[in-house]
């Protein structure tokens, strides 16, 4: 029995990672998580083997050499595989890569429909790239990204332009 949960607990930190690492660059997420363990701390941890999930409560904190994930309150939900199938994490939500850094209240990365959604007072950045919503949704799968305003606000977007030199037309100069 022991070993049966140490071993479930080596799976679901290492599916966390590749779903976290999955929201922040989908293309090397599986190389990144084999790569790079996680270590997960929190105040408890609790398993419910017929609900195939683990709650992990009060100041969460997941690490590895790519992302920090620090949470109120994370859930890991698997599928009938023992596969990370959702992870849902709720309470100061915050995710931090080498170059991208977001805030949020909630936040719930769903692998079967390939889409992580993150709400509440939303806001990311990545270097001098600014967004702002409700409510974000990725759809990996399509590579699409949804902002939704929330009541009182309206959606933000600041995007500076890639600072390299552009060739231009010939004759022309730069204004």
């Amino acid at each position: 029995m022991k070993k049966r949960t140490a071993d479930l607990l080596k799976i679901l930190t290492g599916s966390l990672a590749a779903v976290f690492l999955t929201a922040a660059s989908p293309d090397n997420a599986s190389k990144i998580a084999a790569s790079s363990p996680v270590k997960i701390q929190s105040d408890t941890m609790k398993y419910f083997g017929n609900e195939k999930k683990s709650v992990f409560s009060g100041n969460v904190v997941a690490v590895n050499d790519n992302f920090t994930l620090t949470a109120d309150n994370v859930t890991v939900v698997l599928n009938n595989s023992m596969d990370v199938d959702k992870i849902i994490c709720n309470g100061n939500v915050n995710f931090k890569t080498k170059d991208i850094v977001s805030v949020s209240k909630n936040a719930e990365v769903d692998q079967t429909s390939q889409t992580a959604v993150l709400s509440g007072g939303v806001k990311v950045w990545q270097g001098e790239n600014f967004l702002e919503g409700d409510r974000v949704i990725m759809y990996y799968v399509d590579n699409r990204i949804v902002v939704d305003k929330g009541k009182e606000t309206r959606v933000t977007i600041i995007f500076k332009p890639d600072d390299k030199e552009k060739p231009f037309e010939s004759g022309s100069k730069r204004p």
